[in-house]
């Protein structure tokens, strides 16, 4: 590489310098790109940075290269409930794309729906939504489309073992639960749904 600007084209809207991308794959001027392993160094990346979906490489015989970067969206916010520090405001950082994939993102998600989780059942950076988590990701983004947007659900609390609790939008609380909640299949969603048009009809 003698030129870095003209040679190495990155295409991403992920919120990270494209210096570190290069850093990343170890290109620096004056490397040979046919020395680098970029499958390697793409799984790495991957598993090491949560928040990126999907990364694309290709090569442009005989010097260049184009890398394309896809970043995970945030589509609710996780944050824990308070222990035993129960006066203490702070914030996990975590948010969780559609896939429930959990990534930290702190600017721009303040106005996403949240989920509080256990801490001692809090799903870490790099992990994915599961049981009842997973079920109050798909509550809330069943609650961002008509006719369920109605009701106002943004936030949900997982500190009861037998239902969701989820804070509507006159502030009024609902308690909520179907079968096979724990549960990521079609048949799950559909007594959710069955659930949330009760819940509809009765505070409607």
């Amino acid at each position: 590489v003698t030129n870095i600007q003209k040679q190495i084209k990155i295409n991403t809207t992920a919120k990270v310098r494209e210096s570190v991308i290069l850093e990343l794959f170890g290109i620096t001027k004056g490397c040979n790109l046919a020395k680098i392993d970029f499958e390697k160094r793409r799984a790495k990346i991957l598993s090491r940075y949560p928040n990126f979906r999907a990364m694309k490489i290709k090569r442009v015989i005989p010097d260049k290269l184009e890398i394309d970067i896809e970043e995970r969206t945030p589509n609710v916010r996780l944050e824990e409930m308070p222990g035993k520090h129960k006066n203490r405001q702070y914030s996990t950082g975590k948010v969780a794309d559609s896939e429930g994939v959990v990534f930290k993102r702190s600017v721009g998600t303040e106005a996403l729906p949240v989920i509080y989780e256990n801490p001692s059942q809090a799903t870490r950076v790099g992990g994915k939504l599961s049981g009842r988590s997973r079920a109050a990701l798909q509550l809330l983004d069943a609650c961002k489309e008509a006719p369920y947007s109605d009701l106002g659900i943004t936030t949900v609390h997982l500190s009861k073992k037998d239902y969701i609790i989820a804070v509507l939008g006159n502030f009024s609380i609902a308690k909520i639960a179907w079968q096979d909640m724990d549960e990521e299949n079609a048949s799950s969603k559909k007594y959710m749904l069955h659930q949330l048009r009760l819940l509809r009809d009765s505070v409607m």
